[in-house]
């Protein structure tokens, strides 16, 4: 009160004297928690750090910790302050297999931060993003933060492609950039999510965008569907070239670093092993066959060619991952490895025998041979979930754990019967007298209707989970092909429904999809993720699809599918722990045989775009993905 004010800088003093005195007053009130006990608490179970996300303060850190962040670059430039980066590390939400505990642990943040350059990066980049400083300027500061730590990522990415080592130890060539690569995968910097920037070379832009000069009318898009395409498509196609050329230069590093190489059993076992030694071994086999499993899927929902040669692909199924340590984080990921391993070669057999090429699938679907190969894979998807019953048994009491393996087997499950809905579309179309006739019913056998029921089912599942997820809070952090999932099940849902369906499961299946709208509106970091842009485009549309199902007749001599779920013991134990009742025995009822009314779309080539482009592999975002929503009431 008796400092004198001559000016505005003195004001601004006092004011700043007298919040640090508040400041001071309010963290004395409370108990401090020493970032230790944080990092101990990370490392309980792969779902902590979720479970503490409620938590919105600045960690309290030891002298040695703070010293070690104080020397990191971004730190000494003033971007962030030693505890704001620490509070990003504690908050990282550890929903996949890629990271262990051993970087969790406050003590081994030293050899992060000088030996593991990318790694410590992606983290940072990752976090910035799905996280916001509990400071002031925290969410504006965030962006920026963000967007200057992807832009140093590039440029290590940079020296990694092009071998650019520096003589220091923190280098770029390690098996943490490996993991750093596959973390790009899972969780995409903001940046993706729009065109790159201008890189000088743009003065003939006026030559390459589409214009209306242009031969070729047909190009010219409607406003929705040109905003479909550029709010969702253009980013899961940009998703998936990064994806696949990251992935590609992770397999290089590995190949570079000996992961695929086969290790000597009698010095894995030897206990006079340096501790060291025995963590970079077990180290190796886990991102081996992670690397397997993540180019498989990659490469099979694309429709390629596996990355990997024969002999790397046997090293890394074959290899045992059992051996896991004292990493309790890893112990509790490697049965759903396992199993997630086995499922991944299930799905490159559906890609190699349904999914070949355009050409192949057309003339399976139009032969009838596509039944025989349906009934084989659902053989061995059967023998999968028998084999992994004590798996599905034990993460069912992990709701994140069962919730994605249950996901991962629904969404094979989708892809295996969706070849039905295309031979309904066939058929239909080549028996009938007129292609667009709003009267005709689709030509439905017991078969194809079985395989509508089975994928309706899947889709349903899949969407049940991801609203089981976002009551938990797990949503917001889920990973990119998480949503994949939700996204490609949407489509499939409406797809099915079109073919035919009665009022009251109609009623139910939208109720769900309405939920499942709200759950990805509400769990998106920023409104430039993939979830959150779906969400807006399809709600936009849902009434206009629902008024355009029009009544038309039974088809005869159908019966709703009997789902056995006694085949899948695990997961009906998964499904009973995780509140996941079967769709149609709760919410979504059975279709009532009793009941004449029947609703469905048009008969119309154009409302009903089954277009063979999105059954080039396991990919469901194409161009014409979403079709017979747009030409609606056109």
């Amino acid at each position: 009160m008796t400092t004198v004010v001559s000016n505005g800088n003195d004001a601004l003093n006092l004011l700043f004297e007298a919040a640090q005195r508040e400041e001071r007053e309010v963290n004395g009130a409370r108990v401090p928690v020493p970032i230790e006990q944080h990092a101990t608490n990370a490392a309980s179970t792969p779902l902590s750090s979720v479970a503490n996300l409620s938590s919105n303060m600045l960690p309290d850190l030891s002298n040695e910790l703070t010293d070690t962040w104080n020397a990191y670059r971004f730190v000494r430039m003033g971007w962030l302050s030693a505890p704001e980066i620490v509070w990003f590390f504690k908050n990282v939400a550890p929903l996949c297999p890629i990271l262990d505990e051993f970087y969790a642990e406050w003590s081994n943040h030293y050899l992060l931060v000088t030996h593991e350059p990318v790694l410590t990066c992606m983290i940072l980049v990752i976090s910035s993003r799905y996280h916001t400083l509990p400071t002031i300027g925290g969410h504006s500061r965030g962006y920026l933060i963000h967007q200057r730590l992807w832009d140093h990522f590039q440029h290590l990415l940079m020296r990694l492609v092009l071998g650019l080592e520096k003589y220091s130890k923190a280098k770029t060539r390690t098996l943490g950039t490996i993991e750093a690569l596959l973390l790009l995968t899972d969780w995409h910097p903001r940046a993706l999510y729009a065109p790159p920037p201008s890189d000088g070379w743009d003065s003939d832009i006026l030559f390459t965008v589409k214009d209306r000069r242009d031969q070729d009318g047909s190009t010219v898009d409607s406003p929705s569907r040109t905003r479909w395409r550029e709010d969702v498509i253009e980013p899961a196609n940009r998703s998936d070239r990064m994806c696949w050329m990251v992935l590609s230069c992770a397999l290089s590093l590995g190949n570079e670093l000996g992961i695929f190489d086969e290790q000597d059993e009698h010095d894995s076992a030897n206990t006079r092993l340096a501790q060291c030694e025995r963590r970079v071994a077990q180290h190796k086999t886990w991102l081996a066959k992670l690397l397997y499993v993540y180019q498989e899927q990659l490469s099979s929902r694309l429709g390629r060619r596996s990355m990997m040669t024969p002999s790397n692909s046997h090293s890394a199924v074959c290899s045992d991952t059992s051996q896991a340590g004292s990493d309790i984080q890893r112990r509790a990921w490697t049965p759903f490895l396992t199993a997630w391993t086995r499922l991944t070669k299930i799905v490159r057999s559906i890609s190699d025998l349904l999914f070949p090429n355009p050409t192949t699938t057309s003339q399976i679907i139009r032969s009838g041979r596509y039944i025989s190969m349906t009934e084989h894979i659902q053989t061995l998807l059967t023998a999968w979930s028998k084999d992994h019953d004590d798996t599905l048994c034990h993460t069912a009491s992990d709701t994140y754990l069962g919730s994605l393996l249950v996901l991962e087997y629904e969404s094979t499950r989708m892809h295996t019967y969706s070849l039905g809905l295309q031979a309904i579309l066939f058929r239909t179309l080549a028996e009938s007298s007129s292609a667009v006739s709003g009267s005709a019913s689709f030509q439905l056998t017991p078969t194809d209707f079985a395989h509508v029921q089975e994928v309706i089912n899947s889709t349903l599942n899949t969407l049940k989970i991801a609203i089981k997820l976002y009551d938990l809070g797990f949503l917001r952090f889920c990973t990119i092909r998480t949503f994949l999932h939700i996204t490609t099940a949407s489509i499939f849902l409406l797809k099915g429904l079109g073919l035919g369906v009665s009022p009251a499961r109609l009623q139910g299946a939208l109720e769900v999809l309405t939920q499942v709208i709200v759950a990805l509106k509400n769990s998106n970091p920023d409104d430039l993720h993939l979830g959150g842009r779906y969400s807006m485009l399809l709600e936009m549309h849902m009434t206009r699809l629902q008024e355009h199902f029009v009544p038309s007749t039974r088809p005869q001599n159908i019966t709703p599918p009997n789902f056995d779920l006694s085949r899948f013991p695990g997961l009906a134990a998964s499904l009973e722990a995780n509140h996941f009742e079967l769709v149609d025995l709760q919410q979504v009822p059975e279709i009532d045989t009793s009941d004449e009314n029947w609703l469905s779309l048009p008969l119309d080539s154009n409302l009903m775009s089954f277009s063979m482009d999105n059954f080039q592999g396991l990919q469901c975002l194409g161009d014409g993905t979403l079709d017979f929503i747009w030409n609606l009431g056109m």
